[in-house]
Order: structure tokens, then C-alpha cells, then sequence
């Protein structure tokens, strides 16, 4: 995948740098609606979830710093699904 064809909102993300979101362009596949689903029992996602209900804008800044967080220690896959929730 080329950078240009990440989801608008990653292409203009304040949090997320060139080299993680050429990061997030290594994956073959991006994850199934399912696979999102999956990990919203995680406790630390349902954490972050439920600290920012009606307030998607500050929402969306913490999925993206949980999901620096994954892909500094590689875990691109998991990065993806945060980023999806």
C-alpha cells in the first residue's frame, strides 16, 4: 500500500508520523470488521473507549496515540484495529 492510499484521516493525522503511517503501509491486509470488533473487550481499549463517549474528536486522538503505541513495538496489525474502532 502507498501512503497515498491510507484512509484520509490517517493522511492527515497530527499524531501519527511519515515513518508510522509508512508503517501502517508494510501490511498486506487491513483488518476485517470483525477482527476490529474483536478487541473492544481488550480492558485497555474498552478503557480509552469509554473515557471519551460523546467526544469522538478527542476519541480519535487517543485511538491514534494507543495506536503509536503498537506500532513502536512492531504490532502493526493491532495498530490497524485501534485505528478503526
Amino acid at each position: 500500500m502507498h501512503i497515498n492510499e491510507l484512509p484520509t484521516f490517517l493522511r492527515s493525522s497530527q499524531v501519527l508520523t511519515m515513518d508510522e503511517l509508512a508503517l501502517l503501509c508494510e501490511s498486506e491486509r487491513l483488518p476485517t470488521d470483525e477482527e476490529v470488533e474483536s478487541i473492544r473487550d481488550h480492558t485497555d481499549i474498552q478503557d480509552l473507549l469509554n473515557a471519551f463517549l460523546g467526544d469522538d474528536s478527542t476519541k480519535e486522538i487517543h485511538l491514534q496515540l494507543k495506536a503509536k503505541e503498537y506500532l513502536k513495538i512492531r504490532e502493526i496489525d493491532m495498530a490497524w484495529k485501534v485505528l478503526f474502532l
